[in-house]
């Protein structure tokens, strides 16, 4: 096996879920690209933790042998048949970085000048917190998809043995079925999120750039990292009647 998923994540292979959700939470933070991380490794321990924070895959990851069946059959079934093209299947469960909150705001002249603290409020509807967006407080994987999400189609045309892929009728494309709703949403997978955060603005910002708070944005999935909260920053025009000289000569500089 060329890759350690368990050294990737610096986590002992008897390591319980818990510890590797934390380890994977906090390598995820540690090499975030946003943060200047290495995009590389940030992606080798967003693979690694596919596969370990799946009970089925990480039993399949640890007992490689045990799930290899028959070796020629694996081989026609990746490829389609003789004449089909090889199906490259996302993995459904994979982890996901949530989406960015991006706002615009017009604040006053007076934080262009001096800076400050900044409060921002905003209501969006986002993944569930409580189940990472899937609706399901308890769930099994798929049994007619396996847990891939597609299943494969065999038709004739012309002679010819087609195959094509296409999501499961029975999950929707999850790759699992919900045994217990999750209660906080529902079984939705999503709800509305009312969210105030207080920002700083810096001296001599510009019209145009943004100030933001990284991690306060959606909710990543699957255990994946979350996004950011990001404002646009425009000016309030000020009554110019009520200037002193010096404010609007700054105003006319900025």
């Amino acid at each position: 096996m060329s890759k350690d998923y368990y050294e990737t994540l610096g986590v002992d292979k008897a390591a319980d879920p818990a510890v590797i959700k934390k380890a994977f939470r906090d390598l995820s933070m540690q090499h975030h690209p946003d943060k200047g991380g290495d995009e590389e490794k940030f992606k080798e321990i967003n693979e690694a933790y596919s596969t370990l924070g799946s009970p089925e895959k990480r039993q399949s990851y640890d007992n490689p042998m045990r799930n290899m069946g028959n070796p020629f059959e694996n081989i026609f079934s990746r490829f389609g048949g003789p004449f089909g093209r090889q199906q490259r299947r996302p993995d459904p469960n994979a982890p996901r970085r949530g989406r960015n909150i991006v706002l615009e705001k017009e604040i006053s002249l007076r934080y262009f000048i001096f800076g400050g603290k900044l409060k921002v409020k905003s209501s969006f509807r986002d993944a569930c917190p409580e189940c990472s967006g899937t609706g399901a407080e308890e769930k099994e994987t798929c049994k007619k998809c396996g847990g891939f999400g597609q299943v494969m189609e065999s038709y004739h045309d012309r002679g010819m043995s087609v195959n094509s892929s296409r999501p499961c009728p029975e999950c929707g494309g999850r790759g699992f079925t919900s045994s217990k709703a999750c209660e906080f949403c529902e079984g939705v997978g999503n709800s509305v999120v009312d969210k105030e955060l207080e920002l700083e603005v810096p001296v001599g910002i510009r019209e145009g750039q943004v100030i933001g708070a990284m991690g306060e944005g959606g909710v990543g999935l699957n255990g994946g990292p979350p996004g950011d909260f990001v404002v646009k920053i425009y000016m309030k025009m000020p009554n110019l009647d009520e200037l002193t000289d010096e404010q609007k000569k700054v105003l006319e500089e900025l």
